[in-house]
């Protein structure tokens, strides 16, 4: 939202709205644009117009706040979709503070010495300075609570960890399951040599009571 503000602040030609221009007497103007007199709509500046040194800074602040914004932007996305990034939160809080420093510096358009400081000149709020507002907010709170907020597994780590959880615990199956084939052998192993010992010591029991019988008729 910070970003979608920040480009609107930019694009808008109603930052401010001035009064007592020699030759305009009223009107907007904004950042790369100004709302024509002639009703003409929103139009760029033309090519040969003076622009203020306090003016071009703000103009490229304002497009340096839009730029990083949305980095942060695709790095959260990065961050969302793909793979974490080492210290990526100190980082994307890093870039949310450079973003909203440039966004709050280009309120000095309000510094211009012919629409806004010269003699018999006012300037007052426009809707571009509210876009701009709502987008240094924005810009400030996501700096402060980026290096507090828990990091979701990216969308591909997670396909990873439930591939590799479905084969471990394949892998746990077919041991149990050797395991279990195993004792079963074991089982019927022990059961055939019993059964092999049983007539053994019934005719080993036979043949001693023959011997006591002979022995007691002699």
């Amino acid at each position: 939202a910070g970003l979608a503000f920040s480009i609107l602040a930019v694009q808008s030609c109603e930052f401010i709205e001035f009064s007592g221009v020699v030759g305009l007497n009223v009107g907007a103007a904004g950042l790369f644009s100004y709302t024509d007199p002639n009703g003409a709509g929103c139009v760029e500046y033309p090519a040969g117009v003076t622009i203020e040194p306090t003016d071009n800074t703000a103009r490229v602040c304002g497009a340096l706040a839009a730029f990083f914004g949305l980095i942060a932007l695709c790095l959260i996305l990065f961050e969302f979709c793909i793979c974490k990034l080492w210290c990526a939160r100190c980082l994307l809080s890093g870039v949310y503070a450079v973003a909203y420093v440039c966004q709050g510096i280009t309120f000095l358009i309000y510094n211009n010495g012919t629409l806004c400081t010269a003699v018999g000149t006012s300037c007052s709020w426009g809707q571009g300075s509210t876009w701009s507002v709502l987008a240094l907010i924005l810009y400030f709170i996501s700096s402060c609570i980026m290096c507090c907020t828990p990091r979701p597994d990216p969308l591909l780590c997670k396909h990873r960890e439930h591939k590799k959880e479905e084969k471990r615990a394949q892998e746990m199956a077919d041991e149990i399951i050797a395991k279990d084939k195993a004792a079963s052998s074991a089982e019927k192993g022990a059961s055939a040599d019993a059964g092999d010992n049983s007539p053994a010591e019934h005719a080993g029991g036979s043949t001693g009571d023959e011997a006591a019988a002979h022995a007691s008729a002699y």
